[in-house]
């Protein structure tokens, strides 16, 4: 006589809860998710400043240790996006030539 006792028991985690990995259609065991990227290695003042001004920090090449993202290099993109635009300087050769009488 075989001595089958039903299905393959799981050693319980704590708090009594059994961990069990389902069955996917096909066969295949269910994977865990991989985990999240949370974004670019920023400091934690750049990300305040960033969030302040509405910048995403994806779009912001870090100039710190390891490409991290400094409060500096956000600063820079917010210096830049509210400086005044400078009028170009016409060039002497592009003036019309001054009327002699």
């Amino acid at each position: 006589m075989d001595s089958f006792s039903g299905p393959a028991r799981w050693p319980a985690e704590p708090g009594g809860k059994r961990s069990v990995q389902a069955n996917k259609p096909g066969g295949a065991f269910a994977q865990p998710e991989p985990p999240v990227a949370a974004g670019p290695d920023a400091t934690d003042a750049a990300k305040a400043l960033a969030a302040e001004h509405g910048i995403d920090l994806r779009d912001v090449t870090g100039t710190g240790n390891d490409g991290r993202i400094t409060k500096d290099d956000v600063q820079a993109i917010v210096d830049a996006a509210t400086a005044e635009p400078v009028e170009p300087v016409p060039d002497e050769a592009e003036t019309p030539a001054a009327e002699t009488a």
